[in-house]
């Protein structure tokens, strides 16, 4: 077996041999074995999966929560000639259905869902005539309410594993606590698998702390010392304008990147910077997960994040060629202020849930229990008008009303239209009868949708605009006449948000959140932000805290800024040092990097001072 997965990595993937761990992993799991596998960012977890899937004859399932890294491991993957494909909400019933009878018959080894799809019905339907051999679950920390960025969906996975005949599966992620390997462990394998950890320690990347009260110069003095690619990232779609447009105002070739932004100017940004046209991309933190550029040298945070997980995650895309590399955040004590408020937001009173959830039912006229797995749309505007509360505080209850199971939220643009038959079939016999013209159209939209009758299911124009061969205007005037003689219900796309009902409407007084999903998640929400602030501001090595974090032990990195003022203090001797060829004002704050300019300046002031240091034409030499 190891030959085998050594001839297929050479075969697909042109490498000799596995990275440390990787052998062990794949090898595992090509046996036959279940794997819980631990590796840090650019640890090469997809190779992990991918090969030992290829050893076995069915079909591969991996659950992912991004579709932006479906896309691209599939497109990596159809690269290679193996064959590959994902399901997504972009996709209408009509494409679902022929991917699930191409998985059916064999055409694809792996197929990519996310964790929402294996709550559906029809998936687990389909899924059971499917030959699977292998489960691989991405980003499995998602699964573990402890985990940085748990998602109720992925809860799902057990009951699905329980739907199959006995596939080999993998769990893989970048970033577990040992309360979160414990969980996932349990939840996922039963405690029945191998678990396999790299430490998590990146012996390329220096991790630097810098109070600063003026983040724009510090940041724009770093950067301009700074060589090769690198990603800043901060909490705001404007401030990643604001910040790209200073960068470039300085000289400094920058592009912003965010979730408004378009799909062209997304991918336009990303392609300059990977091909080294701008040197940074200022992002949020919507950017990085599974890049493909291993020469990134620095990763700043001109905001940082409220948990190490993600810190730890954002800095581990810099220097995945192993060449050394820079993470530097920028923090001060208001940093922290704000995101003890933000997490307070996101944990709003339950008497507020409750005038929310209220609130839609009254917008729709929705009686208690009816509105089950209808669309409604989303308007934030509206439910501020009607509740009067603050946006955040909707928005934060929306998704603690998700997650508790009481409605499912369509995202802004993800969807598509949709229709559902609402007169009887006595009363469509008639309709047929005296309107003979619609009949031909109405039956291509059976054939296509069956599932029409029971709920609204999406639907494709275009599709429909082809098996009738009939223009899309042709196809939008039959819907909506229809939609008017009321024979369906016909809802178009939209770039506005929609949701459903998850479960029959209950009296808002009925509303009940478990303490897992509310008070003891905010409780660790603020335990990890109290980590967070320990990282950044205590005078230790900081790549030992992380590991210690994770639940590793390990000696000081030698090579954070911490470590550096604990091996040799900048004092005055340690300035002349670094002054004796003569430097620049500029230069000297180039060195060293974990202090700023005021720092430097008081040191340089006192070796004046002193005498040790004489300036002469804008540079520094020592005395004699």
């Amino acid at each position: 077996m190891v030959a085998k997965t050594l001839h297929l990595l050479k075969k697909y993937w042109g490498y000799d041999a596995f990275r440390d761990k990787q052998s062990e992993i794949v090898n595992a799991s090509a046996y036959g074995e279940h794997v819980f596998a631990l590796l840090p960012t650019g640890g090469g977890k997809s190779i992990c999966f991918q090969v030992p899937a290829l050893c076995h004859k069915g079909l591969c399932i991996v659950v992912t929560p991004l579709l932006a890294l479906m896309k691209d491991q599939v497109e990596s993957l159809i690269q290679k000639e193996i064959p590959a494909t994902y399901l997504s909400s972009e996709l209408n019933n009509f494409e679902i259905e022929k991917i699930l009878d191409d998985c059916t018959n064999r055409k694809y080894k792996f197929l990519y869902v996310s964790p929402e799809r294996l709550e559906n019905d029809n998936f687990i339907a389909r899924i059971r005539y499917l030959n699977i051999s292998f489960v691989a679950i991405d980003e499995a920390h998602c699964i573990s309410q402890w985990g940085h960025d748990f998602r109720p969906a992925y809860r799902a996975i057990p009951n699905f594993l329980k739907e199959l005949r006995d596939p080999v599966v993998m769990a893989v992620t970048a970033t577990a606590t040992p309360q979160v390997v414990a969980d996932i462990a349990t939840l996922v394998f039963n405690n029945d698998c191998k678990i396999i950890q790299k430490s998590f320690a990146r012996k390329n990347i220096a991790y630097n702390a810098l109070f600063s009260t003026q983040k724009e110069n510090d940041l724009v003095d770093r950067i301009v010392h700074m060589k090769g690619a690198g990603i800043v990232y901060c909490n705001s779609r404007k401030k990643t304008e604001d910040l790209s447009a200073l960068l470039n105002e300085k000289k400094l070739k920058a592009l912003p990147y965010h979730a408004g932004l378009d799909l062209h100017k997304k991918d336009l940004a990303f392609q300059k910077w990977k091909n080294n046209d701008v040197q940074v991309i200022v992002a949020t933190n919507a950017f990085g997960m599974g890049i493909d550029k291993p020469d990134v040298r620095f990763v700043f945070h001109f905001d940082i994040p409220s948990q190490p997980e993600a810190y730890f995650q954002e800095v581990g895309r810099a220097g995945r060629d192993e060449q050394p590399a820079l993470g530097l955040a920028l923090w001060n004590d208001s940093d922290f202020v704000q995101l003890k408020k933000s997490i307070a937001m996101r944990y709003p009173p339950k008497e507020d849930i409750a005038t929310v959830y209220q609130t839609l039912a009254n917008i729709h006229r929705i009686a208690i229990g009816s509105g089950m797995n209808e669309l409604f749309a989303l308007n934030l505007d509206q439910i501020a008008e009607r509740s009067q509360l603050h946006a955040n505080t909707i928005s934060a209850s929306l998704l603690l009303l998700e997650r508790a199971g009481y409605i499912s939220i369509l995202a802004r643009g993800l969807h598509r239209s949709r229709v559902r038959v609402i007169a009887s079939k006595d009363e469509l016999r008639h309709f047929v009868d005296q309107n003979p013209k619609h009949e031909d159209f109405l039956r291509s939209l059976f054939r296509l949708y069956g599932s029409i009758w029971d709920f609204a299911v999406p639907i494709s124009e275009y599709q429909l605009s082809v098996l009738n061969e009939r223009s899309k205007n042709e196809v939008l005037t039959s819907l909506n006449d229809l939609h008017k003689l009321q024979i369906l219900e016909y809802l178009p796309a939209s770039s506005t948000s929609q949701f459903s009902y998850a479960k029959q409407r209950v009296a808002s007084a009925e509303l009940s959140f478990p303490e897992t999903m509310y008070e003891e998640r905010r409780d660790i929400d603020l335990a990890k932000l109290s980590s967070m602030q320990h990282l950044l501001s205590e005078d230790h090595c900081r790549e030992q805290y992380i590991l210690r974090y994770f639940g590793e032990d390990t000696a000081a990195c030698g090579k954070c800024d911490a470590c550096q003022r604990e091996r040799a203090l900048p004092t005055t001797k340690e300035i002349l040092n670094a002054c004796l060829t003569g430097k620049t004002l500029d230069e000297l704050y180039a060195w060293p990097v974990p202090f700023n300019k005021e720092k430097i300046i008081e040191l340089v002031q006192e070796a004046l001072a002193e005498g040790w240091l004489i300036p002469k034409e804008g540079k520094y030499f020592t005395s004699k």
